[in-house]
């Protein structure tokens, strides 16, 4: 809520303008709706509305925490996020006591819901003992629209969650990798007697027997869905 310890707007700046909401020329709203809605009963109705001739324009929107929250135990933060196709960049940002921050982009090419998550492990400008903020943004308005972005069940996780038994399809044959990718975990498919999974905190690689029979390429287009 509006209110005058709640001072987001002095983290919102670019490089002609500091400790205002919005660029001139752009105005926004944030509201609870009841529609549509990802989980629970309502949710955050985002609008933000450019009269700029160009894709700059740019708005914030803060929740001041009374008492700071501590991340420190948590590896995430994940949320779900309804995109309007856009185009729009939407950011998501933590600041802490002394103004620290960490930042998580999500562009907004798609309609719909689609699940958001970042790892908080790399938050280095950021001490997690002590969240004093969370900051909606949107960068790259386009030029005279309005963009509307829905946003539910922003959470802190205890841990990432892997990408479990990912599947590949090409030309409507599938193979099923049966193993849990982590951030960083990379997978590496030749063939069915040759895929290998290297993790991100080994040096090592293990082998992996995909579940299916193999891939052909025929000449012309073909539908790959991963």
């Amino acid at each position: 809520a509006d209110s005058p310890d709640n001072q987001f707007a002095k983290y919102v700046y670019d490089s002609s303008y500091k400790g205002v909401a919005t660029k001139p020329g752009v105005t926004q709203e944030l509201t609870r709706s009841t529609g549509p809605v990802k989980l629970g009963t309502s949710c955050a109705r985002y609008t933000a509305t450019s009269t700029l001739t160009d894709n700059g324009g740019w708005s914030a929107r803060g929740r001041r925490f009374k008492e700071p929250l501590d991340l420190s135990k948590y590896q995430g933060l994940g949320f779900w996020l309804h995109g309007d196709g856009k185009g729009e960049l939407f950011k998501l940002q933590l600041r802490d006591k002394a103004g620290g921050w960490h930042d998580m982009y999500t562009t907004v090419s798609f309609t719909g819901w689609r699940y958001c998550e970042f790892d908080l492990a790399g938050a280095d400008k950021l001490d997690p003992k002590s969240v004093e903020y969370l900051i909606l943004y949107y960068n790259g308005l386009p030029a005279k629209q309005t963009v509307t972005c829905y946003v539910d069940e922003v959470r802190a996780l205890p841990r990432i969650a892997g990408l479990k038994r990912p599947e590949l399809t090409v030309a409507g044959k599938r193979l099923v990798f049966p193993v849990e990718l982590s951030t960083g975990d990379r997978l590496v498919f030749r063939s069915l007697t040759d895929c290998r999974v290297y993790r991100s905190a080994r040096a090592d690689s293990e082998a992996l027997r995909p579940e299916g029979t193999d891939l052909t390429l025929k000449p012309g287009r073909s539908t790959v869905k991963f």
